[in-house]
């Protein structure tokens, strides 16, 4: 009888072992289908599959690519891929052409035992892209190899810029300088059209200078970038409840009143 409790307790302790490597192989699939430029299923598609990590809220790298292909139905299906948060970028002639992933409101999720589904349509990509595609297609010019470099150029000083912006903007905001606040979070907002925290800051700006139309403007833009975000929702309607009492407290002040004041509610934004 001892020996069988012995034997027992063995083996409990080699689940204990066993189960958090299983945890951390994962069984995460990602499928879908391609859609050919002539509008039907394109077979031998190339798919990066990227899983990806966060340097900061606003940088990304690889942190593990999986490639495959698609099969005669254009369909794809890559398993046993570990959780985590996922790009992936199909390619024509070698070159990226539609990526999927890799902006605000777009995120693959992948999970043990979780099918996230990606598919593509080429009938849908740039027309620029559509130019140098099929078999046999010449290679990139030294004109399109210029022009390549130049936008990769002008991404690196976007996101330079934004991120200058940004720290300047949040330094500005604690200093209670709203005025070049909103300047900062505006600079953002035009390197990076798609940072929903920069409109949120914005907002905040806008608020803190009584301008709750322009709070409420960035507000939304700021809602329809990340829709989930309870924050943004909350302070937009403090922003539009702000304004119509400043209207409607306008013409009050002219006859003497008080509007009053809505201060207390409105929720931080980092």
């Amino acid at each position: 009888m001892k020996l069988s409790v012995k034997i027992l307790s063995t083996l409990a302790a080699g689940m204990l072992l066993i189960l958090p490597l299983y945890a951390q192989t994962g069984q995460g699939i990602i499928s879908g289908k391609v859609i050919g430029r002539d509008g039907m299923p394109l077979a031998n598609a190339v798919l990066h599959i990227d899983r990806m990590n966060s340097l900061n809220a606003n940088q990304r790298i690889v942190a593990q690519r999986f490639d495959t292909k698609t099969g005669k139905n254009g369909g794809y299906s890559y398993n046993g891929l570990p959780p985590g948060s996922y790009q992936v970028t199909l390619d024509e002639n070698g070159r990226p052409l539609m990526v999927k992933g890799d902006t605000v409101g777009d995120v693959i999720t992948v999970a043990d035992g979780r099918e996230a589904t990606v598919s593509f349509d080429m009938t849908k990509a740039p027309a620029a892209a559509a130019a140098g595609s099929g078999p046999g297609a010449p290679a990139p010019s030294k004109e399109a190899l210029e022009a390549d470099r130049k936008a990769l150029e002008e991404a690196a000083k976007n996101k330079k810029t934004r991120d200058s912006a940004f720290a300047a903007g949040k330094t500005a905001y604690a200093a209670m300088d709203y005025e070049e606040a909103v300047k900062q979070f505006q600079i953002v907002t035009v390197a990076d059209p798609k940072q929903d925290v920069a409109f949120a800051n914005l907002g905040n700006a806008y608020h803190q200078l009584k301008k709750e139309d322009e709070a409420a403007a960035a507000y939304q833009k700021a809602i329809a970038l990340k829709p989930m975000e309870a924050a943004y929702h909350n302070n937009l309607g403090l922003a539009l409840g702000a304004a119509k009492k400043t209207r409607l407290g306008e013409s009050f002040i002219r006859d003497g009143g008080d509007p009053g004041s809505d201060e207390g509610g409105r929720l931080p934004v980092q």
